[in-house]
């Protein structure tokens, strides 16, 4: 059967050509072993040694005492669920303001945490969203474990 229409054979034509040119490129492609370029692959490594140190730390004695003892009412991150206290980086952030010496903040942590008041408190606003912390009995090596260890948690 003939063509009528010259354009029709031209598009077979290039249909032709365009399908053997894909079919080159993917021949071609097959055989190479992809490797990701150099600044990726320095990219990937940081993320997994991002991701042994928050499992280091999440597996600590410090951590552990800390999730046990705070962070059922004291979230890390944003709270998403109902807040029943400030989240631990503001309570951190907040005792470092006032407290850039480790050593203070430890003590200050401690002198709240053994004798929660509104006296000695350094977050009034939070006392009158959540209400006043209750004293949770933890010992005072407890509590001194876990400022030292919240003064450097990497949030």
């Amino acid at each position: 059967m003939m063509l009528k229409n010259p354009f029709l054979k031209l598009l077979r034509v290039s249909f032709f050509f365009i399908s053997l040119f894909f079919l080159s490129i993917s021949l071609v492609s097959c055989g190479e072993e992809k490797k990701a370029p150099a600044a990726t692959s320095n990219k990937i490594v940081i993320k997994q040694e991002f991701k042994d140190k928050v499992r280091s730390e999440k597996t600590s004695d410090e951590y552990l005492l800390l999730e046990n003892s705070c962070l059922y009412c004291h979230t890390i991150g944003t709270n998403t669920e109902k807040e029943v206290a400030p989240t631990m980086q503001v309570v951190r952030d907040i005792y470092k303001q006032a407290h850039p010496n480790k050593e203070a903040f430890v003590q200050s942590f401690l002198d709240f945490c053994e004798n929660p008041v509104a006296e000695k408190a350094l977050m009034p606003s939070a006392i009158e969203q959540f209400g006043m912390m209750e004293d949770a009995g933890h010992t005072k090596e407890d509590v001194e474990d876990i400022a030292a260890y919240l003064f450097d948690y990497p949030f």
